[in-house]
């Protein structure tokens, strides 16, 4: 039988209503995924641009305080201060007691080992001979010096004096790091001036160029005179190319310094190649020097580390006296054979009356002092030569700054005088180029006398000792 009309059409309209609200729920659905998507889409992009936020430029002092936490030399020249501290260790426990603790067994199948307690001796015609295949043996020996010669309290001091050359190496390690990564960092500014000085030239010489083309379609000048715009053109190329590529290469020395293990990095660099000039003072630095200096330092502390070995090896001809106690076990496998237990209580003295090769060794140390002595001396030398030295090498660089700024000015000018000669009709090509030339050689000397004034101001530093680290 048929269904009702109207019943059908109610079925109809609720199938459309029901579809209507799974609709609904669909793009709902929709919607929220896609609030979702944006709002992760949102937090990635303000996440890169938080983490691809450029870093600040770094200083001189950055730099160096940076390599003094990374580089592998500093971590290196610590660890070997440690070891110095233990080594101090080590010897002050040889005035302790030294407890061993032994053990051991012995199988002998044919019965070649015999073993005769103490406490049956008197029963060996009664009892007969006692053999035993297996023996074991336990006990403890007891050590207390009692008398060195001095070698042990010698042995103490000798290692105190091996931590203070560790630190001495490290304060060198250091020295060394910040005048490496001073020479780096004012390199990279220097060659970073020279290529923008480099560009500069170029971008005139591509003006040049351009005046000269018109001239040649003028016919007012012939096209050697392009020939040799574009020849020196090439020529200020070159050397752009090759100044960025020493700017890669000082970048890349750096990251060696700062122990930066990820090739291709580079940092930025704030640009700093300042002229501040200090008041020098010979006799004040050379004095400074033999006190601070951490290589003068190390060579000393080696004179007094050879003076204690001698001291060591002579306390060997005094008598050496010890206490020693054993307390030792041993049993076999009979029945018939108990353990017996052996303590013993001794003091021992041992005194060398005849020992070739002591005296040899006593020799030997006595003549390692001896040149140890002599390079101290020699040393002290050349710490007085190398910082005369680095004086007159800040003082050679300070010349050459006010030389270089003097020419560099009329460089600068002389370049702008041709330029407007040339533009004029007045003056030919060739004398531009040489204006052109001698202005960028200029600049070039005169960023390069920056920067070695500044190294040569870290080197005298280096020189008198302990390198204060720059300001911010």
């Amino acid at each position: 039988m048929a269904p009702p009309q109207g019943r059908a059409r109610v079925s109809s309209v609720g199938l459309y209503s029901e579809g209507k609200r799974m609709m609904h729920l669909k793009l709902d659905e929709s919607r929220a995924v896609a609030i979702l998507t944006f709002l992760l889409l949102l937090v990635v992009t303000v996440t890169g641009i938080f983490a691809a936020e450029p870093t600040p430029p770094y200083s001189l002092s950055d730099l160096i305080r940076l390599a003094l936490e990374r580089n592998p030399g500093i971590a290196a020249a610590k660890s070997g201060i440690e070891v110095a501290t233990l080594g101090i260790e080590e010897a002050r426990g040889e005035r302790l007691p030294v407890i061993t603790f032994g053990s051991g067994y012995l199988f002998a199948p044919a019965e070649r080992k015999r073993l005769i307690p103490r406490s049956q001796l008197s029963d060996l015609s009664r009892r007969g001979k006692v053999f035993n295949e297996q023996i074991i043996d336990l006990g403890a020996v007891l050590t207390i010096p009692v008398y060195t010669g001095g070698r042990i309290t010698a042995n103490i001091e000798l290692n105190r004096l091996n931590e203070v050359l560790s630190r001495h190496r490290l304060d060198q390690t250091r020295d060394d790091l910040i005048l490496n990564i001073s020479s780096a960092y004012y390199n990279i500014v220097k060659l970073g001036k020279v290529v923008q000085a480099t560009e500069a030239s170029r971008k005139s010489l591509l003006e040049s160029k351009r005046v000269v083309e018109a001239r040649v379609k003028a016919q007012k000048a012939v096209p050697a005179d392009l020939f040799k715009v574009n020849t020196r053109l090439a020529s200020v190329e070159q050397s752009l190319i090759g100044a960025k590529n020493g700017v890669e290469l000082v970048h890349a020395a750096l990251n060696t310094l700062l122990g930066e293990e990820k090739p291709g990095r580079r940092l930025k660099i704030k640009e700093d190649l300042p002229r501040r000039i200090e008041p020098l003072d010979l006799k004040r630095d050379i004095d400074l020097a033999l006190e601070r200096r951490p290589e003068y330092q190390i060579v000393k502390k080696r004179v007094e580390i050879q003076q204690k070995r001698v001291e060591i090896e002579e306390s060997k001809r005094w008598p050496q006296v010890f206490v020693k106690g054993n307390v030792l076990g041993v049993g076999g496998d009979r029945d018939f054979f108990p353990v017996t237990d052996d303590e013993t209580i001794a003091l021992r003295l041992s005194l060398p009356i005849f020992d070739e090769p002591l005296r040899a060794r006593i020799a030997k140390e006595r003549a390692k002092l001896l040149e140890r002595s002599e390079r101290l001396r020699l040393y002290k030398l050349k710490t007085v030569f190398e910082v005369e030295k680095a004086h007159l090498n800040v003082i050679e660089a300070e010349n050459r700054i006010k030389l270089a700024e003097a020419i560099r000015k009329e460089a600068a000018e002389a370049l702008r005088i041709e330029q407007v000669k040339f533009e004029a009709g007045r003056s030919t090509v060739e004398f531009l180029l040489d204006a052109q030339r001698a202005q960028l050689q200029a600049e070039v000397n005169y960023f390069q006398a920056l920067s070695d004034f500044n190294v040569q101001k870290v080197a005298l530093r280096k020189a008198v000792g302990l390198i204060e680290l720059p300001g911010p």
